[in-house]
């Protein structure tokens, strides 16, 4: 029947329809529940706010009591006091030492009702927050840096190299700059359906962070966990991986996935060239991550990957020399 009628859509390009609709009645959701939601966020004790609070919960709870909230970040233990919080396709960290709490990364801009709901889940306060600590500044990972600043009181941490772009100084720091790039790849539902998720997360309109203590590689950084940074610059031009010495464990920030947010394709891998600064710094920098000492590799995209980082650097140079990228 297809062969009759060339102009009607092929079998594999209708389930790509459908699975574009269906992520647009997703994220049209989400932005009711946002829009809803936003304006009583601010005065929760406001008599206004105490009306529309339960007509808010069952916002968030959709028609069913056991339907997943789309705005709803899950915090889950993937080493002894690291939990990786999933913020819709981004992932960041908590790391809880002694009585304080770092962040590794800080979601989307509008991340901070998360924040609260994650240190909510694991035990912790917003006071128990001491620090931030950026793998590097683009705006699904610098997030609610800025409002975890201000609300915690919390240090924001940043490598020397990518303070300007943390700041929103540094030339291509607008996520504007990633338009033309990502624009052909749009015939893609996945991708279209990314943009859209970031969109309605804030990624359009950052809040850059006003205050922030840089650090290099040469020492621990002086924040929960002790973190030390390995410079893998190429994806921004002050990307770091962190590295938590004690349990074995490398943040990997954007340096490597698994998962590529444009064709939703699983495992070790590199990021679309569209979203990497300098794909060819992006590809040398493999190297120095690979060489890291650590048995469990955590990425701002996708699971965890349990295995040393050099496992994942082979990983994911084999899939570059495929070519199954976006």
């Amino acid at each position: 029947m297809e062969g009759l009628r060339p102009d009607l859509p092929s079998m594999a390009e209708r389930g790509e329809i459908r699975t574009l609709h269906a992520e647009v009645f997703e994220l049209r959701r989400a932005n009711e529940i946002l829009k809803f939601a936003e304006p009583h966020r601010e005065r929760p004790a406001c008599k206004r706010c105490r009306r529309v609070r339960p007509g808010y919960e069952r916002a968030r709870a959709g028609t069913h009591p056991s339907e997943p909230d789309p705005l709803m970040a899950l915090a889950t233990e993937v080493a002894p006091g690291v939990h990786r919080v999933a913020d819709g396709l981004v992932n960041w960290y908590l790391i809880v030492d002694g009585g304080e709490v770092a962040m590794v990364d800080a979601g989307w801009p509008r991340s901070w009702s998360q924040v609260e709901a994650a240190l909510t889940e694991i035990g912790r306060s917003p006071a128990d927050v001491r620090s931030v600590v950026l793998t590097h500044a683009h705006p699904d990972h610098l997030g609610a840096a800025e409002a975890v600043r201000e609300r915690c009181g919390a240090t924001v941490h940043v490598y020397r190299d990518e303070v300007d772009r943390a700041h929103g100084k540094a030339k291509g720091s607008s996520p504007f700059t990633l338009v033309p790039g990502l624009a052909p790849h749009l015939w893609r539902p996945s991708a279209f359906g990314f943009v859209m998720h970031a969109t309605v997360r804030g990624f359009m309109m950052p809040t850059w962070v006003t205050e922030v203590e840089s650090f290099g590689s040469d020492a621990p950084i002086d924040a929960p966990g002790r973190l030390r940074a390995v410079p893998t610059p190429g994806h921004t031009e002050g990307h770091v991986a962190l590295v938590l010495e004690e349990h074995g464990v490398v943040f990997s920030g954007d340096s490597i996935a698994t998962l590529d947010v444009l064709t939703r394709e699983r495992g070790a891998r590199l990021l679309p060239d569209a979203l990497n600064g300098d794909p060819a710094q992006t590809r040398e920098s493999l190297t120095a991550l690979g060489a890291i000492d650590a048995g469990l590799v955590l990425p701002g995209h996708g699971e965890p990957f349990e295995g040393t980082p050099a496992s994942a650097v082979e990983r994911a140079r084999d899939v570059d020399d495929s070519g199954e990228r976006a």
